[in-house]
């Protein structure tokens, strides 16, 4: 064997693996659809510059991967269902083991991910990277896992996003939407934004309805500082309620105990100056809050009204109290993002943004079978992360 030939076939893997990635890349983009007939392998070898060995290399890598299929002399077709198109990465910033960051709408997250049997087909893939954005052992796994291409869009929960994960977003071009809050700020190229807008405006309104005109609140700072105060005063004067400065009690969700001090404090005020309505804007602070009405004396649906944020699908933890629950159904937030995916694919334009109101319990399709199913799915998730 030559010296030449033996550089040749040397070199055929790296440019196999080039020629792989390269077809991966247009599958993630959508440039290469299911059902899609691939050119003739030596047509391949013309784009390519490539040897029929290499080119051979690369297919049986894509099969292997189950991204392509060979239907003998009809040719070599796009799978019905490759992994870059059902595959979807669903990326938190925080690990279900970190008490102070991962909250209630991420479980609700992770159960509507695992229990998912919509159209179109779809598998969710959960990283739990960390919410300092540092180099983790589960961040390095998501990154190695993009530049294989394991999924076809990524879709970010909240929080805290890396610059690499955007480097990494542009340079395999792959769909990237971030879910955020109203008014929250992203670099991420799509959004799915959560309408907190929506919620307070259908708080307030139902508790005006009940007859209460003086409306408290219980909030994250955090949310508070993105213009959910200016939503909630607008609220206030559209309802004909009043809204008054020392019944905004702000608590954070990493602390959600001091939620039953904040409340107790409102129920002791002179019965005047007392809110006859209260809106628990987070669901981590829920349980405490009720802790604390329930420690004042306070009788709900007699004294005041509650409404509860909630995500759903989850039950309710109150019991026969007469606590109304309200909140975003986390199946609509999943499937807003494969939605913005699609058409981000379907298009080849970047970009998108979608929202997701809030809904009243009754509102939502979960049911007693919804519910089973999710528990069970549950189960599954926590048996799997361990």
């Amino acid at each position: 064997m030559s010296e030449s030939s033996g550089k040749k076939r040397r070199r055929e893997p790296v440019v196999a693996l080039a020629i792989a990635n390269d077809l991966r890349k247009q599958l993630a983009t959508g440039r290469l659809v299911p059902g899609k007939k691939l050119s003739r392998r030596v047509e391949l070898q013309k784009i390519y510059d490539a040897s029929p060995v290499t080119i051979q290399s690369a297919m049986d890598r894509l099969i292997a991967e189950g991204l392509i299929e060979t239907h003998g002399r009809a040719g070599t077709f796009v799978a019905g269902n490759p992994s870059l198109v059902t595959n979807i990465a669903l990326v938190f910033h925080a690990t279900r083991h970190d008490p102070y960051h991962w909250n209630r709408f991420y479980e609700a997250l992770v159960v509507s991910a695992a229990a998912w049997s919509e159209e179109p087909q779809r598998r969710f893939l959960s990283y739990y990277c960390s919410v300092t954005g540092d180099t983790t052992p589960e961040s390095q796994r998501f990154l190695a896992d993009m530049r294989a291409l394991r999924f076809g869009g990524v879709v970010h929960v909240t929080g805290m996003l890396p610059d690499h994960l955007l480097v990494s977003q542009q340079e395999f071009m792959m769909p990237f939407v971030a879910v955020t809050t109203s008014g929250g700020r992203t670099k991420a190229p799509a959004v799915v934004e959560l309408s907190y807008d929506s919620f307070l405006d259908r708080a307030v309104e139902y508790l005006a309805q009940r007859g209460r005109k003086r409306i408290g609140i219980l909030v994250d700072p955090v949310m508070w500082v993105d213009g959910e105060e200016t939503a909630f005063e607008r609220a206030a004067a559209r309802y004909g309620v009043e809204a008054r400065v020392h019944h905004r009690q702000l608590v954070s969700a990493t602390v959600p105990v001091c939620a039953r001090a904040a409340a107790h404090v409102l129920m002791r005020l002179p019965s005047e100056d007392r809110p006859d309505g209260l809106i628990v804007a987070d669901d981590n602070l829920g349980p405490h809050a009720m802790h604390g009405l329930l420690d004042a004396g306070a009788q709900i649906g007699t004294h005041l009204d509650v409404v509860m944020h909630a995500n759903f699908p989850s039950q309710s933890e109150f019991g026969d109290l007469p606590v109304t629950r309200l909140g975003f159904d986390s199946r609509e937030v999943l499937g807003s993002a494969v939605r913005v995916i699609d058409c981000w694919r379907e298009s080849g334009i970047p970009g998108g943004r979608a929202k997701v109101e809030a809904v009243f319990e009754g509102e939502t399709v979960e049911g007693a079978a919804f519910l089973e199913q999710a528990e069970i799915s549950r189960q599954l998730v926590d048996s799997n992360s361990h």
